[in-house]
């Protein structure tokens, strides 16, 4: 079955109202009449193409991204022929329904049936055949359980918050305990259903894990009920969370991921004894609660298996480049020549890249590329990546969070565009529009410094607020194979039209 995680455009609110403002630099503002470019006939009109150099790197910054709480994170293993291997883990913590809470009758008529697991699942990445073994353990760290302090502005106030994990950080767990495990292919993952007793109600797809018994009646037992459901932090203190985890020695080939909601939680089934003297079966719910639960997703990457090992950090040019999302890799482009090129009107300056087929087709259909590569600057004088493409505040503005739509890529470019290789096999294309930048290298003699690439999960260099939550692309989703300068068959290279200035 072909599956692939879906990387979704992402609303925001649009506020962009800029007056024209750049004089002679400002040539191409938006896509509209990109179609119109005046036609290249060596004569008045121009076009060129100059020769570029990539070089790899691993993005060790992306390591920095957080764990967000309330958002979807990745649970499982692959094996990627190109880039090596991925592991990922899973850490949450759910909450009683409120505090104090009590069960609907006494403890002695309280009569343990089971306890399920469930993580509601969102979507795939990967093979969705290959089975895999899932494992849950309980977090052993009191850690996970700790509020930090955090003092205002004004300095008068302190607050308690859960500090986020890094994607970079392990949370320690009982390996020795086993609470549960499921071999399953992700295909088999309970899909959407729709209730029957109930009109209109439907529920979504879920991943449920049976848990130990020991485990389950351990929230029933005499001392629980007695101290541990006060308040939130008895209950923490009883258990302080779930470790989902991925057996490495079952080689799975996908990546699951799963939303940190209320819909993720620990059902305990239970019957009670009524009145009459029969058995009533029910079921209490401790869900992820956003407001009180702290997660973790702990990722992985191992290099070292895949043919990109030998191609990053070396700092040698590269016939190849390999672009890996969040914990990911990047590529600069160094474009040598556009400071040497005369004064003139640039119609269109675009970087163009394609991705290399490597297959087998399988592979190719279910590890896709990214819908995006982000463009930014890195500056080779102070080392330093410089956030935003000089003169593009109608891009580049704070308060511009069109990032996905009618901002950034509908001007820089950069997306996905579907293409043919030599051999009729379906690719990604890309050209990223960099006529300003070009235009002011040219104009006002700025400095020609390299591009750097990437696929990151969070544009937040982007963006001077960290409002913006929403994924460019997804935790560990999408990796690029595309040629780079000098690649005999997929040749990255700048190309210019441009008409002389009489």
């Amino acid at each position: 079955m072909k599956s692939k995680l879906l990387q979704k455009h992402f609303p925001f609110i649009f506020i962009a109202v800029f007056s024209l403002a750049y004089g002679c630099t400002k040539i191409d503002t938006t896509n509209i009449g990109s179609g119109l470019l005046p036609i290249v006939d060596n004569v008045n009109t121009f076009d060129t193409t100059l020769e570029v150099s990539v070089k790899n790197y691993t993005d060790t910054e992306s390591d920095s991204t957080y764990a967000i709480a309330g958002k979807v994170h990745v649970l499982g293993n692959i094996n990627d022929p190109v880039f090596g291997k991925t592991y990922a883990n899973m850490y949450f913590q759910v909450s009683a329904p409120s505090y104090p809470f009590t069960f609907p009758v006494r403890a002695d008529s309280l009569h343990f049936d089971s306890a399920v697991l469930v993580l509601k699942f969102s979507a795939l990445y990967g093979d969705s055949i290959t089975p895999q073994r899932i494992n849950v353990y309980p977090v052993s760290t009191d850690t996970f359980n700790v509020y930090k302090k955090y003092v205002s502005s004004s300095g008068n106030d302190s607050i308690g918050y859960r500090s986020p994990y890094l994607i970079s950080q392990d949370v320690p767990y009982n390996s020795s305990q086993l609470l549960g495990s499921i071999l399953i292919a992700p295909m088999d993952i309970r899909p959407s259903r729709k209730l029957n007793n109930k009109k209109d109600s439907v529920v979504s797809a879920e991943l449920r894990i049976r848990l130990d018994d020991n485990f389950g009646q351990s929230f029933f037992s005499a001392g629980a009920i007695a101290d541990s459901y006060t308040n939130d932090t008895t209950f923490k203190n009883f258990f302080k969370g779930f470790a989902v985890v991925p057996d490495v020695s079952v080689q799975g080939n996908s990546l699951m991921y799963f939303v940190s909601t209320a819909d993720t939680k620990l059902q305990l089934y239970h019957r009670v004894d009524k009145r009459d003297g029969t058995k009533d079966t029910t079921v209490q719910t401790f869900a992820y609660n956003y407001a009180n639960s702290r997660v973790a997703n702990y990722i992985k990457r191992d290099r070292t298996v895949g043919e990109i090992a030998g191609h990053l950090d070396n700092d040698t040019p590269d016939q190849v480049m390999y672009l890996q999302s969040t914990p990911g890799t990047f590529a600069r482009v160094t474009i040598p020549g556009i400071e040497n090129i005369s004064n003139r009107i640039v119609h269109r300056a675009e970087l163009v890249f394609k991705q290399i087929w490597t297959g087998p087709q399988k592979t190719e259909e279910e590890l896709t590329p990214p819908a995006y590569v982000y463009t930014e600057i890195f500056n080779t004088d102070s080392n330093k990546v410089i956030r935003r493409l000089p003169f593009d505040t109608l891009i580049f503005n704070s308060y511009l969070p069109g990032i996905y739509s009618g901002g950034y890529f509908s001007y820089v470019g950069g997306k996905y565009n579907a293409a043919f290789d030599n051999a009729s096999h379906l690719v990604g294309a890309y050209n990223i529009n960099l006529t300003r930048y070009v235009q002011a290298i040219i104009t006002r003699h700025y400095k020609n410094y390299p591009l750097q690439l990437s696929l990151p999960y969070l544009p937040i260099r982007f963006i001077v607020s960290d409002g913006l939550q929403s994924p460019l692309v997804p935790l560990a989703s999408g990796r690029l194979k595309a040629g780079g300068g000098g690649n005999p068959q997929y040749k990255m290279y700048m190309r210019i039209i441009y008409s002389k200035i009489k």
